[in-house]
């Protein structure tokens, strides 16, 4: 209800933290209600198992059915994958890069955070070619954070 006046983007990151759920049921519950009038919710894998004990696409789809208008699905090693509104959905795997994976700390907040960005200078309609391009930025971003150690968003140097 705190939200339902607000202006602008509405974007989820449902980021479940399993020491302090209480109430799982209501966190699923509550977490719905807000995905649905949402323009981007991100979910991972884990996130989705910890909540739904299923798979992140079927819940994504699912989001998609409540109104969400897009979501955005981080799955570590098999890179992101994205579902809209409109029917589109588009995978791109991860993106490799000169060093080291050293720490994979913040790689999911970096594919948000690049998403953002595309989102709040292209604005909320994107076309497909945008939303792969936005995509494949991402993983790049998240490539060059996963080099460095505390999650420190990166942006690559190539």
């Amino acid at each position: 209800e705190a939200t339902s006046h607000s202006i602008g983007m509405r974007i989820v990151d449902a980021n479940p933290r399993p020491a302090l759920l209480t109430d799982i049921l209501a966190f699923s519950a509550n977490f719905e209600r807000f995905a649905a009038t949402a323009d981007l919710v991100s979910l991972s894998e884990r996130d989705t198992d910890l909540l739904y004990g299923i798979e992140a696409v079927s819940l994504g789809k699912r989001l998609i059915d409540l109104g969400t208008r897009a979501v955005l699905i981080t799955q570590g090693v098999h890179g992101v994958t994205l579902l809209t509104s409109s029917g589109l959905t588009i995978h791109h795997p991860i993106v490799g890069l000169p060093g080291a994976v050293v720490d994979t700390m913040g790689a999911s907040t970096a594919v948000l955070a690049s998403v953002i960005s595309t989102l709040y200078h292209e604005g909320r309609n994107l076309g497909e070619q945008q939303w792969r391009e936005a995509l494949a930025t991402s993983q790049l971003i998240a490539a060059a954070t996963c080099r460095t150690v505390g999650g420190i968003l990166e942006i690559p140097t190539i």
